[in-house]
């Protein structure tokens, strides 16, 4: 692209409206990544100059912004809203990141952090991380803001902690435990909610999950949630199933309500607000939704005792871990 510009003169001889502008790629390397840039390039009819300038498009930032986009560093606008967010100083970030009071500025301005100071940056600008800063620097904010800060903070962390926490749990590769799909917390919580619209107790919830994530290794080729089921006194149930459940409160997906069936005290899951729909497919939806209709009219005891006589809990121990290769031998193939 050639532009004319009648107003700009030449550095070189002084004369004015012989400049062409010409537009290039080019390729520049920032940090060893290779970046296809515009460079703007100047050249003088009158005295056969070619230079560039400053005024014309930036192709440093546009290499850098490339680099940022590619490897996930923060850009400078990003870092200032950031801080802004939270009301904190220049200082006060550079304080909490044990960097020199000027850094963080330079960041801000458009200049490219290294490797390790892009992880810190990226670490402080999470919730979770930014907690962890106050609570370790406790000296770099002051104390009323520090306090203020942290204590709007802390649901997040909660959240961080727990769905760290049940990723740990159902985390393996072995087809056998996972139905052949990692854990998908969003397809958890969203099989968890729709089963929750029934407002079923606990024991029988359990089953639910179960028959659901088996049904859909045998129809789908692979479990819906990726969630590890064991043997336990009252039938199948995902494995620390409390941890899971309260990790879908805390993410406000469901809540537990108190009751009384029967003489027994038990726990009622019920809907909260974040659905996670659109997560689940139309037919791992449809296998969920089939289990429920089929299991309309059992209670938590009579569930209990239907699943008893599957295979998949006779042949497995008190508390050891049903592979899915049991699926094939589930009592709901061809009945629902």
């Amino acid at each position: 692209m050639i532009i004319n510009i009648s107003e700009a003169s030449c550095p070189q001889c002084g004369e004015t409206g012989l400049l062409k502008f010409t537009t290039l790629q080019d390729t520049v390397e920032v940090r060893g990544f290779a970046v296809t840039v515009n460079k703007v390039k100047r050249h003088c009819d009158n005295c056969g100059a070619d230079f560039e300038n400053t005024k014309d498009h930036d192709w440093k930032r546009e290499a850098f912004d490339a680099y940022r986009a590619a490897f996930g560093v923060p850009s400078g606008d990003q870092i200032r809203a950031w801080r802004e967010e939270y009301s904190l100083t220049q200082a006060e970030v550079s304080a909490l990141l044990g960097w020199g009071e000027v850094t963080i500025g330079r960041y801000e301005k458009g200049a490219l952090p290294s490797e390790a100071q892009a992880t810190q940056l990226k670490s402080v600008m999470s919730k979770e991380g930014l907690y962890r800063a106050l609570e370790e620097k406790s000296g770099a904010v002051v104390p009323e803001k520090r306090e203020l800060l942290m204590e709007a903070l802390k649901p997040n962390v909660i959240k961080a902690m727990y769905r760290k926490m049940v990723g740990d749990i159902y985390c393996t590769s072995n087809e056998a435990y996972n139905g052949g799909r990692q854990f998908v917390f969003e397809k958890a919580a969203a099989l968890i909610y729709l089963l929750s619209e029934y407002r079923e107790p606990v024991t029988k919830f359990n089953k639910l999950m179960f028959y659901a994530d088996f049904l859909s290794k045998i129809e789908l080729g692979h479990s819906i949630t990726g969630v590890q089921y064991c043997k336990y006194q009252y039938g199948p149930v995902p494995d620390k199933f409390d941890t899971l459940y309260d990790c879908m409160k805390v993410h406000e997906v469901i809540d537990m309500e108190e009751a009384v069936i029967g003489i027994y005290p038990s726990k009622i899951v019920c809907p909260m607000s974040i659905s996670y729909k659109g997560y689940l497919s139309e037919e791992e939806e449809n296998i969920a939704l089939r289990v429920v209709k089929f299991f309309k009219k059992y209670n938590a005891s009579t569930i209990a005792d239907y699943s008893h006589e599957e295979r998949a809990w006779l042949e497995v121990g008190m508390k050891d871990p049903i592979p899915y290769t049991y699926a094939n031998t589930i009592s709901l193939i061809g009945r629902v």
